[in-house]
């Protein structure tokens, strides 16, 4: 059987309870370095990650818990990671860590995180910068739970409305997609 990230999870959390963060830091590492792909081994190791930079933080590494949350923001640049970094940065230094997280987000992969992230650091003008440099075909990949937000904080019209337009043909795209496989399904059945 052996062990699988969460028994490596639930050491780690019951030595950090006992004051013992050292141990508990390289039960973390032992987790982090197992092979599961299991839902479960997943969910475990996201709590492994999470975990690891509070521990190092604790031992006094707040330099090294720092590179760890960085690493994993690089990773998966979205609002989410960007608020586990901040909680990393140094106070004097959030601007600047703010600058590079957004920088990093934008020149990523995906639409999503960075307009996701320029609404939750309320960055109207660079989010209409961004929007405005984006193809429609681009924006209208867009899922709602991202261009809706977008849309309202912008306090540019014709970015707002490149958005909502592009959420519109959206919307169309699905209704024909979604009538043309009816019509092909019943076309099938009679046919």
């Amino acid at each position: 059987m052996g062990l699988t990230p969460a028994d490596c999870y639930t050491l780690a959390t019951l030595l950090t309870g006992l004051g013992q963060g050292e141990h508990a830091l390289s039960w973390v590492e032992h987790g982090l370095a197992l092979n599961s792909g299991s839902a479960k081994g997943s969910s475990a190791r996201f709590d492994l990650t999470r975990l690891k930079p509070r521990l190092l933080a604790d031992l006094g590494q707040a330099g090294e818990a720092l590179a760890v949350v960085w690493a994993d923001f690089c990773a998966h640049p979205d609002r989410f990671g960007f608020d586990e970094l901040m909680a990393f940065v140094p106070a004097g230094e959030r601007l600047t860590w703010q600058e590079k997280a957004i920088t990093t987000a934008v020149d990523s992969a995906g639409l999503r995180s960075p307009v996701d992230l320029l609404v939750h650091t309320q960055q109207p003008e660079r989010l209409a910068d961004l929007i405005a440099g984006t193809a429609d075909t681009e924006l209208e990949k867009l899922s709602h739970h991202a261009a809706e937000p977008a849309a309202t904080v912008l306090d540019h019209p014709l970015e707002a409305a490149r958005i909502w337009r592009a959420q519109g043909i959206r919307i169309l795209t699905t209704r024909k997609t979604q009538r043309n496989q009816g019509s092909e399904a019943a076309h099938a059945r009679r046919g």
